[in-house]
Protein backbone atom coordinates (compact mmCIF):
# COMPACT_ATOMS: atom_id res chain seq x y z
CA UNK A 1 0.00 0.00 0.00
CA UNK A 2 1.20 3.30 -1.07
CA UNK A 3 1.56 7.10 1.07
CA UNK A 4 -1.33 7.47 -1.40
CA UNK A 5 -3.49 5.34 -0.58
CA UNK A 6 -3.07 5.19 3.29
CA UNK A 7 -3.77 9.01 3.05
CA UNK A 8 -7.03 8.46 1.55
CA UNK A 9 -8.17 5.70 4.23
CA UNK A 10 -7.27 7.89 6.76
CA UNK A 11 -8.96 11.18 5.44
CA UNK A 12 -12.06 8.60 4.98
CA UNK A 13 -11.48 7.33 8.40
CA UNK A 14 -11.64 10.94 10.05
CA UNK A 15 -14.92 12.25 8.01
CA UNK A 16 -16.18 8.91 9.20
CA UNK A 17 -15.54 9.72 12.77
CA UNK A 18 -16.40 13.65 12.09
CA UNK A 19 -20.02 12.76 10.47
CA UNK A 20 -20.36 10.28 13.88
CA UNK A 21 -19.91 13.46 16.30
CA UNK A 22 -22.21 15.68 13.93
CA UNK A 23 -24.94 13.25 14.57
CA UNK A 24 -24.08 12.36 18.52
CA UNK A 25 -24.37 16.51 18.68
CA UNK A 26 -27.66 16.32 16.61
CA UNK A 27 -29.39 13.61 18.83
CA UNK A 28 -28.26 16.02 22.10
CA UNK A 29 -29.46 18.76 20.75
CA UNK A 30 -33.28 16.87 19.70
CA UNK A 31 -33.13 15.71 23.39
CA UNK A 32 -32.72 18.95 24.91
CA UNK A 33 -35.69 20.17 22.87
CA UNK A 34 -37.68 17.82 24.30
CA UNK A 35 -40.85 18.95 25.83
CA UNK A 36 -42.17 17.77 29.64
CA UNK A 37 -44.48 15.57 29.21
CA UNK A 38 -47.81 16.56 30.91
CA UNK A 39 -50.01 14.99 32.74
CA UNK A 40 -53.39 13.34 30.39
CA UNK A 41 -56.65 12.93 31.69
CA UNK A 42 -57.38 10.25 28.57
CA UNK A 43 -54.66 7.64 30.65
CA UNK A 44 -57.25 7.35 33.42
CA UNK A 45 -59.82 5.53 30.95
CA UNK A 46 -56.82 3.10 30.93
CA UNK A 47 -56.05 3.14 34.43
CA UNK A 48 -58.80 4.68 36.51
CA UNK A 49 -58.76 1.99 39.16
CA UNK A 50 -55.37 3.55 40.79
CA UNK A 51 -54.27 6.38 38.67
CA UNK A 52 -55.14 10.36 39.22
CA UNK A 53 -53.24 13.21 38.53
CA UNK A 54 -51.01 14.96 41.01
CA UNK A 55 -52.74 18.60 42.66
CA UNK A 56 -50.52 21.66 41.58
CA UNK A 57 -47.92 19.59 39.38
CA UNK A 58 -49.04 18.69 36.02
CA UNK A 59 -45.68 16.75 35.59
CA UNK A 60 -46.31 14.74 37.96
CA UNK A 61 -49.13 11.30 38.24
CA UNK A 62 -50.56 9.78 41.36
CA UNK A 63 -51.08 6.07 42.39
CA UNK A 64 -53.55 5.89 45.06
CA UNK A 65 -53.34 1.84 45.50
CA UNK A 66 -49.32 2.34 46.28
CA UNK A 67 -49.71 6.18 47.90
CA UNK A 68 -46.95 7.08 45.26
CA UNK A 69 -46.26 9.70 42.85
CA UNK A 70 -43.96 9.68 39.82
CA UNK A 71 -43.41 11.14 36.37
CA UNK A 72 -46.12 11.93 33.86
CA UNK A 73 -45.32 9.73 31.08
CA UNK A 74 -46.92 6.71 29.57
CA UNK A 75 -44.19 4.62 29.73
CA UNK A 76 -43.12 4.97 33.72
CA UNK A 77 -47.24 4.48 34.33
CA UNK A 78 -47.08 1.16 32.57
CA UNK A 79 -43.98 -0.15 34.17
CA UNK A 80 -45.44 1.13 37.40
CA UNK A 81 -48.24 -0.72 36.50
CA UNK A 82 -46.10 -3.80 36.00
CA UNK A 83 -44.33 -3.62 39.18
CA UNK A 84 -44.49 -6.95 41.99
CA UNK A 85 -45.10 -4.01 44.71
CA UNK A 86 -48.06 -2.61 42.59
CA UNK A 87 -49.73 -5.69 41.81
CA UNK A 88 -49.40 -7.55 45.58
CA UNK A 89 -51.49 -4.09 46.61
CA UNK A 90 -54.00 -4.92 44.10
CA UNK A 91 -54.24 -8.18 44.49
CA UNK A 92 -54.81 -7.30 48.42
CA UNK A 93 -57.57 -4.79 48.14
CA UNK A 94 -59.26 -7.20 45.22
CA UNK A 95 -59.51 -10.25 48.33
CA UNK A 96 -60.70 -7.72 50.93
CA UNK A 97 -63.42 -5.92 48.46
CA UNK A 98 -66.82 -6.87 49.80
CA UNK A 99 -69.22 -8.41 47.78
CA UNK A 100 -71.86 -7.25 44.98
CA UNK A 101 -74.56 -8.88 46.83
CA UNK A 102 -73.51 -7.55 50.63
CA UNK A 103 -74.70 -4.22 49.81
CA UNK A 104 -78.15 -4.98 48.97
CA UNK A 105 -78.78 -6.21 52.30
CA UNK A 106 -78.84 -4.26 55.77
CA UNK A 107 -76.86 -5.11 58.37
CA UNK A 108 -77.69 -8.05 60.87
CA UNK A 109 -78.87 -7.18 64.29
CA UNK A 110 -75.73 -8.36 65.69
CA UNK A 111 -73.44 -5.17 63.91
CA UNK A 112 -76.47 -3.14 65.07
CA UNK A 113 -75.70 -4.16 68.64
CA UNK A 114 -71.59 -3.95 68.26
CA UNK A 115 -72.28 -0.34 66.43
CA UNK A 116 -75.19 0.66 69.26
CA UNK A 117 -72.50 -0.03 71.96
CA UNK A 118 -69.71 2.19 70.27
CA UNK A 119 -72.04 5.16 70.22
CA UNK A 120 -73.11 4.45 73.83
CA UNK A 121 -69.75 4.67 74.73
CA UNK A 122 -68.72 7.71 73.14
CA UNK A 123 -71.79 9.55 74.11
CA UNK A 124 -70.71 8.87 77.61
CA UNK A 125 -67.04 10.23 77.22
CA UNK A 126 -68.32 13.40 75.75
CA UNK A 127 -71.05 13.63 78.49
CA UNK A 128 -68.84 13.35 80.93
CA UNK A 129 -65.83 15.74 79.09
CA UNK A 130 -63.38 12.87 79.42
CA UNK A 131 -60.47 12.78 77.03
CA UNK A 132 -60.92 10.97 73.54
CA UNK A 133 -57.87 8.95 74.46
CA UNK A 134 -59.64 7.36 76.69
CA UNK A 135 -61.71 4.73 74.48
CA UNK A 136 -57.79 3.50 73.36
CA UNK A 137 -58.19 1.78 76.93
CA UNK A 138 -61.51 1.74 77.75
CA UNK A 139 -62.43 -0.68 75.12
CA UNK A 140 -59.97 -3.35 75.48
CA UNK A 141 -60.57 -3.14 78.91
CA UNK A 142 -63.98 -4.18 78.65
CA UNK A 143 -62.92 -6.82 76.66
CA UNK A 144 -60.98 -8.34 79.13
CA UNK A 145 -63.70 -7.90 81.69
CA UNK A 146 -66.58 -9.06 79.63
CA UNK A 147 -64.81 -12.45 77.63
CA UNK A 148 -68.06 -14.13 77.45
CA UNK A 149 -69.93 -10.97 75.57
CA UNK A 150 -69.94 -11.18 72.29
CA UNK A 151 -70.88 -7.32 71.67
CA UNK A 152 -68.04 -6.56 73.98
CA UNK A 153 -65.48 -8.93 71.65
CA UNK A 154 -66.69 -7.01 68.48
CA UNK A 155 -66.54 -3.74 68.98
CA UNK A 156 -63.12 -1.89 67.67
CA UNK A 157 -63.23 1.59 68.59
CA UNK A 158 -60.02 4.06 69.43
CA UNK A 159 -59.67 7.76 70.15
CA UNK A 160 -59.85 8.02 66.09
CA UNK A 161 -62.99 6.76 65.59
CA UNK A 162 -64.48 8.21 68.91
CA UNK A 163 -63.94 11.55 67.39
CA UNK A 164 -65.64 10.51 64.40
CA UNK A 165 -68.56 9.61 66.22
CA UNK A 166 -69.30 12.37 68.20
CA UNK A 167 -68.63 14.81 65.70
CA UNK A 168 -70.02 13.35 62.72
CA UNK A 169 -72.79 11.09 64.09
CA UNK A 170 -73.88 12.40 67.70
CA UNK A 171 -72.99 16.08 67.20
CA UNK A 172 -75.28 16.11 63.87
CA UNK A 173 -77.56 14.16 65.31
CA UNK A 174 -78.31 16.65 68.46
CA UNK A 175 -78.05 19.56 66.23
CA UNK A 176 -80.51 18.36 64.26
CA UNK A 177 -83.20 17.53 66.64
CA UNK A 178 -82.44 21.16 68.16
CA UNK A 179 -83.31 23.01 64.97
CA UNK A 180 -86.28 20.62 64.12
CA UNK A 181 -87.70 21.36 67.34
CA UNK A 182 -86.81 25.81 67.22
CA UNK A 183 -88.25 25.37 64.08
CA UNK A 184 -91.72 25.37 65.25
CA UNK A 185 -90.80 27.35 68.86
CA UNK A 186 -90.01 30.59 70.24
CA UNK A 187 -87.13 30.96 71.23
CA UNK A 188 -83.85 33.14 73.13
CA UNK A 189 -80.50 33.35 72.55
CA UNK A 190 -77.51 34.32 74.60
CA UNK A 191 -73.91 34.77 73.45
CA UNK A 192 -70.55 35.67 75.11
CA UNK A 193 -67.17 36.23 73.09
CA UNK A 194 -64.02 34.39 74.36
CA UNK A 195 -60.20 33.86 72.56
CA UNK A 196 -58.88 30.70 73.21
CA UNK A 197 -55.12 29.61 73.75
CA UNK A 198 -54.84 29.99 69.62
CA UNK A 199 -55.62 33.20 69.73
CA UNK A 200 -58.82 32.45 68.00
CA UNK A 201 -61.78 34.82 68.85
CA UNK A 202 -65.14 32.49 69.28
CA UNK A 203 -68.40 33.60 70.30
CA UNK A 204 -70.76 30.83 71.80
CA UNK A 205 -74.11 30.88 70.94
CA UNK A 206 -76.43 29.62 73.47
CA UNK A 207 -80.69 29.42 73.18
CA UNK A 208 -83.12 29.03 75.75
CA UNK A 209 -86.78 27.58 75.09
CA UNK A 210 -89.43 25.50 76.43
CA UNK A 211 -88.55 21.92 75.93
CA UNK A 212 -92.03 19.34 74.97
CA UNK A 213 -89.76 16.58 75.96
CA UNK A 214 -88.51 18.27 79.39
CA UNK A 215 -91.49 20.22 80.09
CA UNK A 216 -89.65 23.10 81.50
CA UNK A 217 -87.20 26.19 79.92
CA UNK A 218 -83.85 24.83 79.31
CA UNK A 219 -80.68 26.24 77.51
CA UNK A 220 -78.96 24.33 75.33
CA UNK A 221 -75.94 24.70 73.31
CA UNK A 222 -76.28 25.57 69.38
CA UNK A 223 -73.27 26.76 67.67
CA UNK A 224 -69.39 28.09 68.09
CA UNK A 225 -68.92 30.71 66.27
CA UNK A 226 -65.37 32.11 65.04
CA UNK A 227 -65.27 35.82 64.39
CA UNK A 228 -61.13 36.16 63.08
CA UNK A 229 -58.01 34.69 63.72
CA UNK A 230 -54.79 35.58 63.65
CA UNK A 231 -54.13 34.60 60.10
CA UNK A 232 -56.89 36.36 59.02
CA UNK A 233 -55.09 39.91 58.39
CA UNK A 234 -58.27 41.86 57.17
CA UNK A 235 -61.04 40.15 59.61
CA UNK A 236 -58.58 41.15 62.67
CA UNK A 237 -57.87 44.91 61.30
CA UNK A 238 -61.50 44.71 61.50
CA UNK A 239 -61.89 43.16 64.91
CA UNK A 240 -65.46 42.02 66.82
CA UNK A 241 -67.32 44.88 66.16
CA UNK A 242 -70.85 45.33 66.48
CA UNK A 243 -71.56 44.74 62.52
CA UNK A 244 -69.70 41.83 62.44
CA UNK A 245 -71.17 40.03 65.51
CA UNK A 246 -74.37 41.15 64.51
CA UNK A 247 -74.02 39.36 61.00
CA UNK A 248 -72.06 36.20 62.40
CA UNK A 249 -75.53 35.30 64.68
CA UNK A 250 -78.13 36.19 61.53
CA UNK A 251 -75.68 33.85 59.23
CA UNK A 252 -76.01 30.87 61.92
CA UNK A 253 -79.65 30.68 62.44
CA UNK A 254 -80.41 31.58 58.59
CA UNK A 255 -77.61 28.67 57.51
CA UNK A 256 -79.61 26.32 59.80
CA UNK A 257 -82.98 26.96 58.08
CA UNK A 258 -84.44 28.60 61.53
CA UNK A 259 -86.70 31.36 60.61
CA UNK A 260 -86.03 34.52 62.36
CA UNK A 261 -89.52 35.30 63.39
CA UNK A 262 -89.07 32.99 66.24
CA UNK A 263 -86.02 35.22 68.01
CA UNK A 264 -88.09 36.83 70.97
CA UNK A 265 -85.04 37.43 73.41
CA UNK A 266 -81.40 38.32 73.68
CA UNK A 267 -78.84 38.22 76.63
CA UNK A 268 -75.22 39.14 77.14
CA UNK A 269 -72.68 40.77 78.85
CA UNK A 270 -73.10 44.69 78.85
CA UNK A 271 -70.51 45.94 77.18
CA UNK A 272 -70.57 48.74 74.23
CA UNK A 273 -70.08 46.42 71.78
CA UNK A 274 -73.11 44.23 72.94
CA UNK A 275 -75.41 47.14 75.24
CA UNK A 276 -74.14 50.57 73.75
CA UNK A 277 -76.79 53.08 72.72
CA UNK A 278 -75.34 53.90 69.37
CA UNK A 279 -74.36 51.35 66.71
CA UNK A 280 -74.39 48.14 68.80
CA UNK A 281 -75.55 44.64 68.81
CA UNK A 282 -78.86 45.56 70.58
CA UNK A 283 -79.54 48.41 68.02
CA UNK A 284 -79.25 46.52 65.26
CA UNK A 285 -81.42 44.02 66.92
CA UNK A 286 -84.42 46.45 67.87
CA UNK A 287 -84.37 48.13 64.57
CA UNK A 288 -84.79 44.46 62.87
CA UNK A 289 -86.80 42.34 65.54
CA UNK A 290 -89.49 44.95 66.86
CA UNK A 291 -90.89 44.15 70.35
CA UNK A 292 -87.72 41.59 71.15
CA UNK A 293 -86.88 41.35 74.70
CA UNK A 294 -83.13 42.05 75.66
CA UNK A 295 -81.88 41.27 79.05
CA UNK A 296 -78.25 42.14 80.07
CA UNK A 297 -76.35 39.01 81.94
CA UNK A 298 -77.43 39.70 86.00
CA UNK A 299 -74.00 37.72 87.60
CA UNK A 300 -71.77 40.24 85.30
CA UNK A 301 -74.25 43.14 86.60
CA UNK A 302 -73.95 41.72 90.31
CA UNK A 303 -70.36 41.46 90.04
CA UNK A 304 -70.10 45.06 89.00
CA UNK A 305 -72.22 46.09 91.83
CA UNK A 306 -70.26 43.42 94.49
CA UNK A 307 -67.01 45.44 93.00
CA UNK A 308 -68.12 48.65 93.51
CA UNK A 309 -69.24 48.53 97.18
CA UNK A 310 -66.06 46.67 98.05
CA UNK A 311 -63.84 49.32 97.45
CA UNK A 312 -65.23 51.37 100.32
CA UNK A 313 -64.67 48.15 102.54
CA UNK A 314 -60.75 47.77 103.55
CA UNK A 315 -57.89 46.29 101.22
CA UNK A 316 -55.96 44.47 104.05
CA UNK A 317 -59.11 41.96 104.70
CA UNK A 318 -58.75 40.32 101.30
CA UNK A 319 -55.12 40.82 101.58
CA UNK A 320 -55.32 38.46 104.45
CA UNK A 321 -56.92 35.65 102.67
CA UNK A 322 -54.68 35.58 100.34
CA UNK A 323 -51.49 35.83 102.34
CA UNK A 324 -52.91 33.48 104.46
CA UNK A 325 -53.51 30.90 101.39
CA UNK A 326 -49.74 31.91 99.81
CA UNK A 327 -48.15 31.02 103.36
CA UNK A 328 -48.98 27.57 102.74
CA UNK A 329 -48.96 27.41 99.13
CA UNK A 330 -45.83 25.32 98.34
CA UNK A 331 -44.50 24.36 101.87
CA UNK A 332 -45.26 20.42 102.12
CA UNK A 333 -43.95 21.46 105.95
CA UNK A 334 -46.01 23.67 107.06
CA UNK A 335 -49.28 21.72 105.63
CA UNK A 336 -47.85 18.79 107.35
CA UNK A 337 -47.76 21.51 110.62
CA UNK A 338 -51.35 22.44 109.93
CA UNK A 339 -52.78 19.17 109.96
CA UNK A 340 -51.16 18.13 113.15
CA UNK A 341 -52.65 21.56 114.67
CA UNK A 342 -56.24 20.60 113.37
CA UNK A 343 -55.80 17.45 115.38
CA UNK A 344 -54.63 19.10 118.19
CA UNK A 345 -57.52 21.35 118.27
CA UNK A 346 -60.27 18.93 116.90
CA UNK A 347 -61.16 20.70 114.08
CA UNK A 348 -62.28 19.74 111.16
CA UNK A 349 -58.68 18.73 108.42
CA UNK A 350 -59.62 20.99 105.74
CA UNK A 351 -57.46 22.92 103.40
CA UNK A 352 -57.13 26.79 103.30
CA UNK A 353 -58.65 28.03 99.96
CA UNK A 354 -57.54 30.09 97.24
CA UNK A 355 -59.19 33.47 96.22
CA UNK A 356 -59.76 33.59 92.73
CA UNK A 357 -59.73 36.39 90.15
CA UNK A 358 -62.38 35.00 87.68
CA UNK A 359 -64.44 32.90 90.08
CA UNK A 360 -66.65 35.38 91.67
CA UNK A 361 -68.29 33.81 94.69
CA UNK A 362 -64.52 31.90 95.54
CA UNK A 363 -63.80 34.59 98.06
CA UNK A 364 -67.01 33.80 99.99
CA UNK A 365 -66.22 30.29 100.44
CA UNK A 366 -62.62 31.93 101.38
CA UNK A 367 -64.16 34.06 104.04
CA UNK A 368 -66.17 31.04 105.73
CA UNK A 369 -63.32 28.71 105.56
CA UNK A 370 -61.05 31.52 107.67
CA UNK A 371 -63.66 31.81 110.07
CA UNK A 372 -64.38 27.95 110.66
CA UNK A 373 -60.34 27.31 111.17
CA UNK A 374 -60.24 30.65 112.93
CA UNK A 375 -58.40 29.29 116.41
CA UNK A 376 -55.44 27.86 114.12
CA UNK A 377 -55.22 31.33 112.20
CA UNK A 378 -55.11 33.15 115.51
CA UNK A 379 -52.99 30.88 117.76
CA UNK A 380 -50.72 29.28 115.36
CA UNK A 381 -50.80 30.41 111.76
CA UNK A 382 -50.37 34.29 111.90
CA UNK A 383 -48.00 34.55 114.47
CA UNK A 384 -45.91 32.07 113.29
CA UNK A 385 -46.28 33.69 109.66
CA UNK A 386 -45.75 37.09 110.76
CA UNK A 387 -48.36 38.24 109.43
CA UNK A 388 -50.31 41.34 110.91
CA UNK A 389 -53.27 40.14 112.53
CA UNK A 390 -54.71 43.73 114.39
CA UNK A 391 -57.38 44.20 111.33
Amino acid sequence: MNAATTSKYSSDSDSESEANINRKRFKNMQRRETRPQQYRVEWENLYKAWLKPVKDNPLRARCITCNTDFQADITVIKNHGKGVKHMKLVKGLASNQPKIDSSFFKKNEAQDQVSQAEIKVAAFISEHNLSMKLSDHLVPLMKNMFPDSRIAKDMQMGRTKCTGIIKNVLGKCCFEELVEELRYKRFSFLIDESTDISSVKNMCVCVRYFSSKCQKVVTRFFSLVQCFSGKNADEANTGATAEVIYNKLIAVFTSSGLPLENIIGFGSDGCNTMFGSKNSVVTRLELNFPGIVIQKCICHSLHLCASEACKVLPRHCEDLARNIFSFFKHSSKRQAQLLEFQEFCQVEPHKILRPSQTRWFSLLMVVNRIIEQWIIHYSYILPSSGLDIDY
